[in-house]
């Protein structure tokens, strides 16, 4: 798959993210700056992540000590490269089963939202594996405190699986029928 073509699903999806939902979303993170969600769509084809974190949080991801610049409407433009470099090392994707291979990000977008929330979409080739392990090493090199809401779902949105993470805790492994991501499929 090319990266043209990767790129033009997550512009896509980021449209109907912000008609039908993500901007819903932007207002649980106005109060919970602590926290980051992770959705995962698993298609045949490709797996796409939408992960939101508040203002705050991006600041974090930006620095790891916490001393991080605010990420707010005024900075965001000149933020931007930063958080699109960072933003493809926050989820760790690997096909598990056999021939484990990690899966490189193959596209990404970063866009703020109404109330400061950084959104980055990212994209990643298919998983051809017999499972799907999606970690968040992040959260044990930040301080404790810091959780993560992932949901992992199929391309009809089925659920897959779901986990709160936390540090010492930073991965799910979902495994996929027959071993050829059959409940991905669709």
């Amino acid at each position: 798959m090319n990266s043209r073509r990767v790129i033009s699903r997550l512009v896509g999806w980021l449209g109907l993210a912000l008609a039908f939902g993500v901007g819903g979303v932007s207002a649980a993170f106005a109060h919970d700056v602590r926290e980051m969600t992770v959705d995962a769509r698993v298609h045949p084809d490709r797996v796409e992540l939408v992960i939101v974190v508040s203002a705050h949080f991006a600041g974090v991801i930006l620095d790891e000590s916490g001393g991080g610049p605010a990420v707010t409407a005024e900075t965001f433009a000149a933020l931007r490269p930063r958080l699109e470099k960072k933003g493809r090392e926050l989820c760790v994707l690997r096909s598990a089963g056999d021939g484990e291979r990690v899966l490189p990000p193959v596209g990404i977008d970063v866009v703020q939202g109404a109330q400061d929330e950084v959104m980055f979409f990212v994209g990643y080739g298919p998983v051809g594996g017999e499972a799907l392990n999606l970690a968040v090493p992040l959260l044990d090199r930040i301080d404790a405190g810091y959780l993560v809401s992932l949901r992992v779902m199929d391309a009809k949105r089925r659920a897959l699986g779901a986990k709160p993470l936390a540090r010492g805790d930073a991965s799910l492994t979902v495994p996929f029928a027959a071993g050829a991501n059959g409940a991905a499929k669709g």
